[in-house]
Formats: structure tokens, sequence, C-alpha cells
């Protein structure tokens, strides 16, 4: 169960990384990453129950690490100050 978590958390890496490369260009739209971060999480999340093995454990840790990620980055700043 560890190294699921060890790759949920490098996927979230990479996902952040990722998001934050595509939000800096000029022609990404915002709500549309935010969407379909949380379908790529919504996804993984709804298919966890059909996990049997550890090969679907780490494909279900990878897509929702990266999902959540991606999600993660479009915070918003000014919603934690108050």
């Amino acid at each position: 169960m560890q190294v699921n978590f060890a790759i949920s958390g490098i996927a979230n890496t990479i996902g952040r990384v990722l998001c934050g490369w595509v939000s800096d260009r000029p022609w990404a739209d915002a709500l549309i990453i935010n969407n379909v971060a949380l379908m790529i999480a919504g996804a993984a999340t709804v298919a966890s129950p059909f996990c049997t093995n550890f090969t679907m454990f780490a494909t279900y840790s990878t897509a929702f690490g990266l999902g959540i990620g991606m999600l993660s980055r479009y915070d918003n700043p000014k919603a934690s100050l108050s």
C-alpha cells in the first residue's frame, strides 16, 4: 500500500508541473483544465472499487494523483486569506 502512496505523490507532482506549464500558454483555458482534472480524478475514484490487483491500484493511484495535482494547481489563493 505504501507504494501506491508513492505513485500517487509522484503523479501529483507531475500533474502540478504539467498543469503549470500548460497554464502559462496563451491558448490555455483555466476552466477547461480545471474541469478535465476534476473528471480524471472523479473517474478514477468511481473505478476504484473494481481494482483487484496491484497493477489496477497503481493505475488508479496514477490517475488520481495526476488529477488532484492538476486540480490543486487552480486553487484560489485569495480564498485561503479569508
